[in-house]
């Protein structure tokens, strides 16, 4: 069996052409993550309940891993507490995931970090951020 140059031309042209370009643009910068500010759950404000640590863990298996890992983030964000109001998704202290359901633990962390360095005053939620998410997507896509 006679070995196809041409395609292996076609794989050292692309592997070539994909190094040879920078992984980032200029302009961006990785953000600066520390958990100094982590607080131990008996030490935290008013906005968590200092007798509570939650921590979420979301399994991989891909695409639908993360479907499903937002779809339990977003249900946790309904579930409140009758007496402060609060939900489940605020008094989350970690995250552990492997594979799919780390793409849904990095849009919630993104959307939190986005969140906190905006000029927002409203409180936190991920049903809003996903929603204006989607807007800017479907303008961004329209514009093109």
């Amino acid at each position: 069996m006679k070995p196809r140059i041409g395609s292996l031309i076609a794989v050292i042209a692309c592997t070539v052409s994909v190094s040879a370009a920078p992984p980032f643009e200029e302009s961006f910068q990785i953000p600066k993550w520390s958990v100094a500010s982590y607080q131990s759950p008996e030490l935290r404000n008013e906005n968590q309940d200092t007798n509570l640590s939650v921590v979420v863990a979301i399994s991989g298996g891909g695409l639908r891993a993360a479907n499903f890992g937002i779809a339990v983030l977003l249900n946790l964000e309904s579930v409140t507490s009758a007496d402060t109001q609060r939900n489940v998704l605020s008094e989350v202290d970690g995250l552990s995931t492997v594979s799919g359901g780390g793409v849904a633990a990095a849009v919630y962390v993104s959307s939190r970090y986005d969140h906190a360095t905006s000029d927002s005053t409203n409180r936190y939620s991920l049903t809003s951020e996903l929603i204006a998410d989607g807007k800017r997507l479907l303008t961004n896509l329209r514009r093109n």
